[in-house]
């Protein structure tokens, strides 16, 4: 990859204190990707570039790079960081319960079902093997 044309441009744009137009085209495109990369939807990168969404549309198909869909609504809890579930893939905040396992309130039940009936069947296997 080569170097930025302007790096101090585009580390301001990409704080948002720049507009992207500011940049050169090579620096735009890098600035795209790399929000995009951030998982950034095309609105949030025209919010933050002051480009219009038809600016980063264009740019982002140039390079290839598929749109980031916006995360469904969530329960908005101050401070909380979101994650999908591991078992149903909807997205959850991080609790001080979910953060161990990774899932939603909805599934950890169901894994814990899930792995005391695992256990369960490992015990009377090896109690099988042992006693023939």
């Amino acid at each position: 990859m080569k170097r930025l044309d302007h790096p101090e441009r585009f580390r301001q744009a990409l704080a948002g204190h720049l507009p992207g137009e500011a940049l050169s085209p090579y620096d735009r495109r890098v600035l795209v990707s790399t929000l995009v990369g951030r998982c950034m939807t095309d609105r949030e990168i025209s919010e933050l570039t002051k480009w219009t969404d038809y600016t980063v549309v264009r740019i982002r198909e140039h390079l290839g790079l598929e749109p980031v869909s916006a995360p469904p609504d969530v329960r908005d809890e101050p401070g909380a960081n979101y994650i999908p579930c591991l078992l149903c893939n909807e997205i959850t905040a991080v609790t001080t319960e979910s953060a161990g396992h990774g899932m939603c309130p909805d599934c950890s039940p169901v894994m814990a079902q899930t792995r005391a009936t695992v256990r369960r069947h490992r015990v009377l296997a090896g109690i099988r093997a042992r006693t023939g």
